[in-house]
């Protein structure tokens, strides 16, 4: 059985903002993504759905939001 999610790009924006908020500086997007991942999947263990909607992808240095990554620039 597989679980789709209707991608949300405004609340991505909003999490990614609230990262960089809380993080008072300057943050590498690599960190930025790993950060909005985790949370993302945090919510899913929780409470059975995710915040962003996004789905996840394998990448050289560990998971990512699919549609995060490609926002960003996909560069890595």
């Amino acid at each position: 059985m597989s679980i789709t999610f209707q991608l949300q790009p405004e609340k991505s924006v909003e999490v990614a903002g609230m990262f960089l908020r809380l993080h008072q500086q300057p943050m590498h997007h690599l960190k930025l993504m790993k950060m909005m991942y985790m949370a993302d999947r945090r919510s899913l263990e929780q409470i059975e759905t995710t915040i962003t909607g996004d789905s996840y992808v394998s990448m050289k240095y560990g998971p990512v939001l699919s549609n995060v990554y490609d926002l960003i620039g996909g560069r890595y």
